[in-house]
């Protein structure tokens, strides 16, 4: 089990603006060649919690697949409930879903 620093996490998700990653834990699964490339697959586990200006809050988990040469995120799909909940002029607001993000990258090769 790995669990990414929280500054890391933030800017490995993009949330800088966004609020706090409360967890983001990976947890090894296991390691094979995808695209003749040495890859770890991990399942991810992440805990997300808004701030003033963006109150959603996001529980989401799935699969992480990382190239072992780089440490790049090749392919990651996860999945999990949000919620929203905001208070204006006395009224709370609140909203639910469910997440379904997926993600694939492609990287340049270095010559």
């Amino acid at each position: 089990r790995l669990q990414v620093p929280a500054d890391i996490a933030k800017k490995m998700l993009g949330f800088d603006s966004f609020g706090e990653v409360q967890k983001f834990e990976l947890y090894l699964q296991e390691t094979k060649q995808i695209d003749d490339k040495a890859c770890a697959i991990f399942v991810a586990d992440i805990v997300a919690q808004g701030n003033a200006q963006n109150p959603l809050n996001v529980r989401a988990s799935g699969n992480v697949i990382i190239e072992l040469a780089t440490c790049r995120t090749l392919e990651a799909t996860l999945t999990g409930p949000l919620s929203l909940v905001s208070l204006e002029q006395q009224t709370e607001y609140s909203a639910s879903g469910d997440l379904l993000l997926a993600i694939r990258s492609q990287y340049a090769s270095r010559k």
